[in-house]
């Protein structure tokens, strides 16, 4: 490859990286738009939690967090304290969904923008160094 493809390619993939890297935030704002507080809850009677001493749907299973369930029918009467929205576990599991935590899409978010970055910034440089004039790439003399 000459010296002009190789600027034209690095020129692209910049770009290519620089797109990514912005779209990334909207692709992530777009996924977790609709995360809602969320305490999922093995459903239990009303005679077993009163047995219990305990009052609400059902046994708390873990703690409450920010998911996308997009499922209407795993969510289960009631809020909790935090004005948490309870769902069932044992419904999601019979569906075999698997609730995404808000949380894990920007973990992975992160990812995507460092690697975009770096891309960016190296192609970028590629670029620019192979557009400059063949005698302004040579170091200064001292």
């Amino acid at each position: 490859m000459k010296a002009g493809q190789w600027q034209k390619v690095s020129g692209f993939l910049a770009l290519l990286a620089l797109v990514v890297l912005l779209l990334s935030y909207a692709v992530a704002w777009w996924m977790t738009r609709d995360g809602q507080l969320v305490q999922l809850v093995i459903p239990e009677s009303a005679d077993v939690m009163a047995l219990r001493g305990e009052s609400g749907p059902g046994t708390l299973v873990g703690k409450a967090g920010i998911y996308l369930i997009r499922d209407p029918a795993a969510f289960l009467e009631g809020t909790g304290t935090r004005g948490e929205r309870f769902v069932s576990q044992t419904y999601l599991e019979q569906k075999g969904i698997y609730p995404l935590q808000t949380k894990t899409v920007w973990f992975f978010h992160f990812f995507v923008v460092l690697v975009s970055g770096v891309g960016a910034l190296i192609f970028g440089l590629l670029w620019w160094s192979l557009s400059r004039p063949r005698g302004a790439r040579s170091a200064p003399s001292l």
